[in-house]
């Protein structure tokens, strides 16, 4: 499992980004919000871990830049190899 996120996928007021207690509590922006779900899990499970988490520098919530981007397309087709974050 490879998680990619957007840098600047870093907008607070961003359409469809829950705003309940529980979600500003995750993080402002999803950027935050996907780091510290990939933190939460890899607590959960510290045996075993075999997920990745890699950063794709300034995108925001654009499906298009993320799978069109470098480590996009290393995720998607198994080829070079984008730094762990």
């Amino acid at each position: 499992m490879i998680y990619l996120l957007g840098t600047a996928d870093i907008d607070p007021h961003a359409k469809d980004l829950g705003t309940t207690c529980g979600g500003e509590v995750q993080g402002a922006g999803r950027f935050a919000r996907g780091q510290a779900y990939f933190s939460y899990l890899r607590a959960r499970h510290p045996s075993g871990w075999n997920q990745r988490m890699w950063f794709v520098a300034g995108v925001a919530h654009d499906v298009r830049k993320m799978f069109n981007s470098t480590c996009g397309v290393d995720a998607l087709f198994d080829v070079g190899a984008c730094p762990d974050q």
